[in-house]
């Protein structure tokens, strides 16, 4: 993010890059710990893990839109109607 403020970036691009940059670790999730913390250079079986994580990520993803969906969604709608029935009384 530093990097982004220090190139002069302005702060709805910045948002962008902040969100892709969660969204690019969610990824990582799937990448086995031997593999992200070696200290060695990887074997080639390792790097084919490491380039797997853009899928993962697609998958983490889906998964928090899920858990929006079911979760926070419907608790946002319950209190917006509630909001609305006090209004309305």
């Amino acid at each position: 993010m530093q990097l982004a403020r220090l190139a002069g970036m302005d702060e709805e691009t910045l948002k962008h890059i902040w969100r892709g940059a969660l969204l690019h670790d969610v990824g990582k999730l799937g990448i086995p710990d031997i593999i992200l913390l070696k200290t060695d250079k990887l074997a080639e079986e390792e790097w084919k893990t490491m380039r797997m994580h853009p899928v993962y990520a697609m998958i983490g993803c889906r998964i928090l839109i899920t858990l929006f969906l079911r979760l926070i969604f419907p608790i946002a709608i319950m209190n917006a109607g509630m909001g609305m029935a006090i209004r309305a009384a």
